[in-house]
C-alpha cells in the first residue's frame, strides 16, 4: 500500500511540481522526501484499512492530504502562459522533448514576479502578475536564444 501512495505522490509531483522532483533529486534526498510524506499519512491509511476502504480510495485521499498545503502549481502556470502567450515555442520545447526542463528553468526565471505578487489562489487571476510573468518568460527566451 505505502508503495502504492509513493508512485501516486511521485506521479503527481512529476504533473505539477517537477521544481519540488528537481530540488530533492540534486541533493540527493528524493527518496527520503516521499518517505517523510508518506510518513505523515501512516495513521490515516491505518485507519481507513481497519474501515475497508479500498485501495484506490486510500491513496486518493493520502495524495488530497499530502498535497493540500502546495498550493497552485508554479509550473501549470507557466506552462498555460507560455502555451497562450508563446505557442510557437511552446510546440518547439514539446516536439523536442524539453517542455518540462524548460518550464522548470522558467520557474526560477520567473521567481521575481511570483514573490512580488506572493503567487497563490488568490493572485492567480491577476493581470498585473502575468503580465510580469510574460515578460520574465520574453526575457528568458531571449536569453537562451542567446546561449
Amino acid at each position: 500500500m505505502r508503495e502504492k501512495i509513493k508512485e501516486s505522490l511521485l506521479g503527481f509531483l512529476q504533473e505539477n511540481y517537477p521544481e519540488i522532483i528537481l530540488l530533492f533529486a540534486q541533493r540527493g534526498t528524493l527518496s527520503q522526501y516521499l518517505d517523510d510524506r508518506l510518513d505523515l499519512v501512516e495513521p490515516l491509511v491505518d485507519e481507513l484499512l481497519e474501515q475497508g476502504d479500498s485501495e484506490q480510495h486510500i491513496t486518493q485521499l493520502c495524495i488530497e492530504q499530502l498535497t493540500s498545503s502546495f498550493g497552485p502549481s508554479k509550473y501549470n502556470y507557466l506552462k498555460g502562459v507560455l502555451d497562450d502567450e508563446f505557442p510557437q515555442e511552446y510546440q518547439q520545447f514539446e516536439q523536442v522533448g524539453v517542455l518540462r526542463s524548460e518550464l522548470t528553468n522558467m520557474i526560477v526565471a520567473c521567481n521575481n514576479a511570483f514573490d512580488a505578487f506572493e503567487f497563490s489562489e488568490t493572485t492567480l487571476d491577476d493581470h498585473f502578475m502575468r503580465h510580469m510573468v510574460i515578460a520574465e518568460i520574453h526575457d528568458y527566451l531571449i536569453s537562451r536564444s542567446q546561449n
